[in-house]
């Protein structure tokens, strides 16, 4: 996560696009692979619906695009390693610490890919854990 984007910070950016009644439940900073370049992304999951609120890297309250998958939606999910390359250059690869990904597949066979770094090496799994205990299933 970078270093100025704390955990209370996510939930004032993410506030405004709550609906009445949504309670946050996991909220943390990802990254996915983009065309050209890695895009970052303050991934939250709320009782409802998943919010992407896909910001900058260092402008975080910019918010460039906003999209949700609700709960309800037919996806499933998956979780893998990932590469010894870090999210925070210089930071990690010397060090080399891991990022976790978190895969979302949608009924259409497209996958939304997110990734954490070490520091948030529990939230793949904590999300995991969530979506199986509300019946979602295991991407094979």
């Amino acid at each position: 996560m970078p270093v100025l984007l704390t955990e209370e910070k996510m939930r004032e950016i993410a506030a405004p696009y709550l609906k009445p009644g949504e309670e946050i439940s996991i909220i943390s900073f990802a990254s996915r692979k983009g065309f050209w370049k890695s895009l970052a992304f303050i991934f939250t999951l709320t009782n409802k619906r998943f919010i992407l609120l896909e910001t900058g890297w260092t402008s975080h309250k910019n918010i460039k695009d906003f999209r949700e998958i609700p709960l309800d939606a037919e996806f499933s999910y998956g979780m893998k390693r990932g590469s010894t390359l870090s999210a925070a250059p210089g930071e990690a690869a010397s060090k080399g610490l891991r990022m976790n990904t978190l895969f979302l597949v949608m009924p259409d066979g497209t996958k939304e890919s997110f990734t954490f770094q070490d520091s948030d090496k529990d939230i793949p799994a904590a999300i995991s854990g969530l979506l199986g205990k509300i019946g979602k299933r295991q991407a094979t």
